[in-house]
């Protein structure tokens, strides 16, 4: 419920059980264990006449190439043109109880992020006593430590680094600092375990059981403080204070706030609140993340254009006028058909008219609708009577989240940038974020929004183009590091982010079962618009459709309590092969395939050493100066024609300056266009096509020559052991022998759908003889690093596996760069007087659109 609720004391046989947990006892590899697979790996490498093993040395680079290999397929498939479906989901064999544990446990990993981590979490019951605990490990993946150094074998190099890395280490998680502050308790001694306690303190490792994962264990002081019967009532007055700071708590925090309330409020009525409020004071930045990036302000955009006119709707020439998919704005639309009764649809009315900001005035249909089925369990919320004014709700609702949510994120960047007497959010900011949310949530799970948006799809032809996202490709070194810091730092989180935006998948969605859902799109059409629009929405709020699920099982007397450890990950090592040695290795690079469009590895290096010896990277930082250019002009085109004049044959002489020294075919065919279109350009009207089919012609030529560059000058490593392969790796090879009597199982949640290379790697690891059950794989694969000491056949696997997809989609870059012309939607158009939609609407920024819907969940 929405309302403030009185706490419950908790009943049944719990006790303080409900909170505050044990240390448990070996609960993975011991010492002794540990370094026998290290030893046994290493013996089981191929020996060299001197009796020295070469193992250790091969191992490593199957390690390096694998990680090469996912960071081409990465380069490539930021390539629009080419982006398609990596992994042919498989249709998996679950039983109805393992798809709830995995959803649940996809709904506790959602809540575990707080900004821009990526977390996987396995489960695992106790098989003896009376009320068994629970037991969840957690692994997370964070973007901060992608340049940390870290060997794949510890016995290796680089020890003295390796035993610096907290990135690697185990640790309990700990009650937040605030709390033991808040009830005058003294913090608990922190004790992390190298992964090699053989190079590490021994001696104090022995002294702690289970080295290689922690418990939650509060201090006595803080038992003290809070006592065993009151505990909920100092804990929800705690939470019930929570203020935004200039910080996260630390995952470990956060972990065991999440456990302890789920342990200790055990109604529906009693963790609503508090659980709510937390979330909302601790998930904000993701949340603001993902209804702030670019894509989300031009759906919103989309979204917000369409109009209620008489009967039906019609899609309004402001502040889309410019950047319609057609010279002729699709004409309007008929009510269609109501929706079904439904008793979401109730408790989205019951919100809905309490609200100041949804006044009987100007709503007056909808409060009419509620006062008349009052009494019933359920509602038509969408019909032609009510249409038009939930067209107008809809698009306040989503106005109303985004700006409660934008005044968090202004007050902890006034707090980070140290601004005297910044502006603090109103008493009831965190009560809107709670309530926008939840109004959105209820849309969600009912019938009125998707009938709705059914009705509109004609008029959201937009989301069948991908949204813009900026275009940054070629970046200046900045004199002042810490600018450049602040700059490139984020680029893997905005990425993450836009895969996550693009797969639309919401905590509660069904999996394994979405073909079965009715109007589902084919493989060969894509999803419809109206789909594309409510996975999005569900996106946005699936911190409340998490919430609601966990609360839904886990807040009755009878669900057992949770213990969760925290497993660290490693960030795993950054070295990479050359592109020449990876290619020409055919164990990496599989030979020449039955294709006719197929090429020799040696013609596909010659190709490479050709394009790459016309410089590509210095071409692309030319190039895309002129795109920042041509942004400036599209923003303001001149009508004058001699002004239009001299700005055609200043690009002009540009474009011939790059075409007389480029070299690259694909480019020198775009360079052309360009020159094409300029003629034409000087003589026509502002705001016409050309402008933009211009601006596609550049964005190409700089995608090629960025992919190129980064064979000619590769950067540096951006990836790390994914923490979903953390896991299986650690549960495939757990003790069977432990002394405590719990076994986790073979499911792996996400708080996001697997990369390909995870999705793969869980598939052939097993647990019992069954490969790991996890959510599906988004598009894209992202660098990354096979996990510690994998089977030599594993490694071996994923390297042909991947480097077979890499031959394949770098022949077809090779082929298409050649010889087809980028596709071109009439949507990429820049408003020629800027955008009048949001003050951060991706049109103020440079952007770039896609060619094909990205969509594929």
């Amino acid at each position: 419920m929405l309302h403030k609720s009185k706490p419950n004391t908790p009943t049944g046989n719990h006790g303080e059980s409900q909170s505050w947990f044990s240390p448990d006892v070996d609960l993975g590899l011991s010492d002794a264990q540990i370094l026998a697979d290290i030893d046994k790996s290493m013996a089981q490498g191929n020996r060299s006449p001197d009796g020295s093993s070469d193992s250790e040395e091969q191992s490593e680079q199957d390690y390096a190439a694998f990680r090469t290999i996912t960071t081409f397929l990465h380069i490539i498939q930021r390539w629009p043109d080419l982006r398609r479906s990596n992994i042919q989901e498989r249709n998996p064999d679950i039983w109805p109880n393992d798809r709830l544990v995995l959803k649940l446990c996809n709904a506790f990993a959602t809540l575990s992020v707080m900004q821009h981590e990526i977390v996987a979490v396995g489960v695992a019951f106790h098989p003896v006593g009376r009320e068994p605990p629970v037991d969840l490990l957690l692994s997370m993946q964070e973007f901060e430590n992608f340049d940390i150094l870290f060997n794949e074998n510890p016995r290796g190099i680089h020890l003295t680094e390796l035993n610096e890395i907290a990135g690697n280490q185990i640790r309990v998680p700990n009650p937040p600092k605030a709390l033991k502050e808040a009830l005058g308790a003294e913090p608990p001694s922190e004790q992390p375990f190298n992964e090699n306690p053989r190079e590490s303190h021994l001696t104090e490792s022995n002294k702690i059981p289970g080295n290689q994962i922690g418990v939650p264990n509060p201090p006595d002081a803080l038992k003290e403080a809070l006592g065993a019967e009151p505990q909920n009532k100092n804990l929800l007055r705690y939470l019930m204070k929570l203020k935004v700071t200039s910080d996260n708590p630390t995952l470990g925090e956060h972990i065991w706030m999440l456990q302890t309330i789920f342990n200790t409020f055990k109604s529906k009525q009693d963790i609503q609140d508090p659980l709510m409020h937390y979330l909302v004071v601790t998930c904000f930045p993701k949340m603001w993340a993902r209804i702030d990036h670019p894509r989300s302000a031009f759906y919103t955009e989309v979204l917000g254009s369409i109009q209620p006119r008489g009967s039906g709707f019609i899609k309004s020439e402001v502040p889309l006028a410019s950047l319609e998919t057609s010279n002729t704005s699709p004409g309007p639309v008929v009510f269609n058909e109501p929706a079904k009764k439904n008793a979401e649809d109730l408790q989205f009315l019951k919100v809905l008219v309490s609200r100041r900001d949804f006044g009987e005035d100007e709503f007056p249909v909808l409060h009419k609708r509620y006062t008349e089925t009052n009494q019933q369990l359920d509602v038509c919320l969408y019909d032609e009577e009510t249409c038009q004014e939930f067209c107008s709700v809809v698009n306040l609702v989503l106005k109303g989240f985004r700006e409660s949510l934008s005044v968090f994120a202004s007050y902890r960047l006034a707090l980070i940038e140290k601004k005297e007497n910044p502006k603090k959010p109103h008493k009831d900011a965190y009560f809107d974020v709670y309530q926008y949310g939840y109004m959105l949530h209820m849309l969600c799970r009912g019938a009125a929004l998707p009938m709705y948006l059914k009705n509109v799809n004609p008029l959201l032809s937009d989301f069948h183009r991908p949204a813009p996202k900026r275009v940054y490709l070629f970046k200046e070194k900045s004199a002042n590091k810490l600018v450049e810091i602040e700059r490139e730092e984020p680029e893997a989180e905005k990425e993450e982010l836009g895969v996550e935006l693009e797969d639309g998948l919401e905590a509660d969605n069904k999996d394994f079962e979405f073909s079965a859902e009715p109007e589902e799109e084919s493989a060969e059409k894509g999803p419809h618009a109206w789909q594309i629009c409510l996975r999005w929405i569900k996106l946005l709020v699936s911190y409340f459709s998490a919430a609601s699920m966990l609360i839904n099982h886990l807040s009755i007397q009878q669900f057992p309590i949770i213990n969760v450890h925290l497993l660290r990950n490693s960030p795993g090592d950054n070295t990479l092969l050359s592109w020449k040695t990876l290619l020409k290795d055919p164990s990496y690079f599989p030979s020449r395939t039955l294709d006719p469009r197929d090429r020799t590895n040696e013609e596909i290096i010659s190709m490479l050493e050709q394009a790459i010896s016309f410089k590509p990277s210095h071409h692309g930082f030319r190039l895309q100066h002129i795109r920042e250019d041509w942004e400036e002009i599209m923003k303001d085109e001149p009508a004058d024609a001699n002004k239009r004049l001299e700005i055609a044959e200043d690009f002009d002489r540009r474009f011939q300056a790059i075409e007389a020294t480029i070299g690259i075919r694909g480019c020198l065919k775009y360079a052309r266009d360009i020159s094409n279109r300029l003629k034409n350009w000087k003589g026509a009207r502002p705001g016409t096509t050309l402008s933009s089919l211009i601006l596609n012609d550049i964005d190409s030529m700089v995608e090629l020559c960025y992919v190129l560059s980064q064979f000619e000058k590769p950067g540096d490593f951006k990836g790390t052991v994914h923490c979903e392969a953390n896991i299986a790796n650690f549960l495939s090879n757990r003790n069977p022998q432990s002394q405590v009597p719990k076994e986790y199982g073979r499911i792996i949640a996400v708080s996001k759908n697997n990369c390909p290379s995870c999705h793969t790697l869980l598939g052939i690891l097993e647990k019992d003889g069954r490969p790991f059950l996890s959510r599906g794989p988004h598009k894209i694969v992202f660098p990354c690093s096979l996990p510690l000491n994998l089977k030599q056949s594993v490694v071996d696997k994923m390297n042909k596996k991947f480097g077979a997809q890499l031959r394949k989609e770098l022949l077809d870059f090779l082929n298409d760069m050649e010889s087809r012309p980028r596709s071109y939607s009439s949507g990429s158009n820049v408003s020629s007087k800027g955008s009048a939609g949001m003050p951060n609407s991706p049109y103020h920024q440079p952007v770039q659109f896609a060619i094909e819907s990205d969509e594929e969940e």
